[in-house]
C-alpha cells in the first residue's frame, strides 16, 4: 500500500548567511511583540545538525519501493545531497506558497500549503526532518478503515500561561476551533512526533470550506502564540468531527537532545531499535551555542543506528 505514496520533508539550514540576513530583516521590519511564541523563533527551530541525512537513510532502509521524495526548502540545497537523484524533487517555498505570504519562518504556515505542491501523490506522508523510521512503516498506524489515523502521544494536562509549549498551545486553539465550529468538545490529545499521512483532496476541501483559517496561519510569518497546527493536528480533529478517522496511541522514542536523560534514551534505542516504529530527536537547545557535546552524542547515535550511506548522498 505504501509503494505509491510520496514523501514530503521540510528542511532548513539556519546557518546559511543569506537565510539569516532574510530572517533578521523580517524580525526588524515586522516586529510582532507579544504574538511570537516564546520558543517560536529560537535557533533550535532552524538549526541543521545533519538529521536529514539519517532520515533518508532510514527511508531507504525501511520504506517499501522507491518513493518520490519532495524536499521542501527556502532556496537551499544540502551540500551533501544528490540533487539529480531520480526520486528526489527539490521544492522551493515560492513553488507552492502564494507570494504575498513569503518569506515564511513558521513551520505551521509552511506545512499548511503542502497539498499545493505540483506532482505530489493524492495521499502523501509528511516527515519533519528529525523523525526517523526504526522499522518498516505500518499502514494501520497511519490510516484507518474510514479515514486517517490521528497519531497521539497522551492527553494534555491542564496548563496555561507562558510556560505552555507550542504543541500545548496548538491543542488549546484546535479544541476551541472545533468547539466553535462543530459545537462538540474533543479530548485535548497531544499529537505524537510521528510521520503524518495526509490527503490532498481532503486538505483542499478543508481549505475551501474554511479559507480564513488557512489565511490566518499563513499570515503568521513567525510561529505565533495563537498558531494552529493544521497538518499536524486540526486536519485530524476535523475528520473526527465529521465522523471519519480514528485516534491511536503511536509509540515513539522521543528524545530531547539537551535533556539530562538523552544519553540513556540513546542507549535504550540502540539496544532494542525496533521496539518503536519511529524515533524523534527534538533540538531543545533553543538559543544555546554550547551544544557541541549534545550534537556529537546525537550524531553518534544516528550513525550507529543508520551506518550505511543512502543513494541520496554524494
Amino acid at each position: 500500500m505504501m509503494d505509491h505514496i510520496d514523501i514530503v520533508i521540510t528542511w532548513v539550514d539556519g546557518s546559511d548567511p543569506a537565510w539569516r540576513r532574510k530572517r533578521a530583516y523580517w524580525q526588524n521590519y515586522e516586529p510582532q511583540e507579544g504574538s511570537v511564541l516564546r520558543t517560536g523563533d529560537v535557533e533550535g527551530r532552524y538549526r541543521d545538525t545533519g538529521e536529514l541525512k539519517y532520515l533518508l537513510r532510514s527511508i531507504e532502509s525501511y520504506w517499501p519501493g522507491k518513493p518520490n521524495i519532495f524536499l521542501v526548502t527556502d532556496n537551499q540545497i544540502p551540500a551533501w545531497i544528490r540533487s539529480d537523484h531520480p526520486q528526489l524533487h527539490i521544492v522551493d517555498h515560492q513553488d507552492y506558497i502564494p507570494e504575498q505570504y513569503l518569506p515564511l519562518f513558521s513551520s505551521q504556515a509552511i506545512e499548511c500549503q503542502l497539498h499545493h505542491i505540483a506532482g505530489l501523490s493524492d495521499t502523501f506522508v509528511y516527515f519533519n526532518d528529525d523523525v526517523f523510521l526504526a522499522r518498516p512503516p505500518e499502514w494501520d498506524l497511519m490510516a484507518g478503515l474510514n479515514g486517517p489515523v490521528f497519531p497521539v502521544a497522551e492527553i494534555m494536562e491542564e496548563n496555561s500561561g507562558p510556560e505552555m509549549f507550542s504543541d500545548q498551545l496548538s491543542v488549546t486553539y484546535c479544541c476551541r476551533w472545533i468547539q466553535k465550529v462543530f459545537k462538540i468538545q474533543q479530548e485535548p490529545w497531544l499529537p505524537a512526533h510521528a510521520p503524518r499521512m495526509l490527503n490532498k483532496d481532503w486538505l483542499n476541501q478543508l481549505e475551501e470550506t474554511f479559507p480564513e483559517l488557512f489565511q490566518a496561519v499563513l499570515s503568521q510569518r513567525f510561529r505565533s502564540e495563537q498558531g494552529i497546527n493544521i497538518t499536524g493536528e486540526l486536519y485530524y480533529r476535523w475528520h473526527l468531527a465529521e465522523g471519519r478517522g480514528e485516534v491511536r496511541d503511536v509509540p515513539v522514542l522521543y528524545i530531547e537532545s539537551c535533556a539530562d536523560n538523552a544519553q540513556a534514551l540513546y542507549e535504550q534505542g540502540l539496544s532494542n531499535p525496533e521496539q518503536w516504529p519511529y524515533i524523534t530527536i527534538n533540538d531543545t537547545g533553543d538559543n544555546r551555542t554550547d551544544i557541541g557535546q549534545e550534537t556529537l552524542a546525537m550524531i553518534e547515535f544516528l550513525e550507529a543506528g543508520f551506518p550505511e550511506p543512502s543513494s541520496f548522498e554524494i
